[in-house]
């Protein structure tokens, strides 16, 4: 992940956003660890980001329809014990 969020980037994303959900590494890790136990798919943290960002917005989406698009391969199965101990 990037320590900081580029200033083009982020002002671009306040102009068309509504809104922006700031997901804690560990969540992101604990997010790739199920998503792995559970089907066996391996995401990249930021591909983990949709879902684990779901958390935040429980009570708002209860009851709803919601798609997360959980995309990319960049991220090695050997890294899954550094994962779980940061999750």
């Amino acid at each position: 992940s990037v320590k900081r969020v580029g200033d083009l980037t982020y002002r671009i994303c306040r102009e068309v956003l509504d809104g922006i959900a700031v997901v804690p590494e560990g969540k992101v890790c604990s997010t790739i660890l199920q998503v792995y136990n559970d089907s066996a798919i391996v995401l990249e943290p930021a591909g983990a980001l949709p879902l684990a960002a779901l958390d935040a917005y429980r009570e708002e989406i209860c009851g709803k329809t919601v798609v997360c698009i959980l995309s990319g391969s960049n991220n090695d199965i050997a890294r899954m014990q550094e994962i779980k101990e940061r999750s």
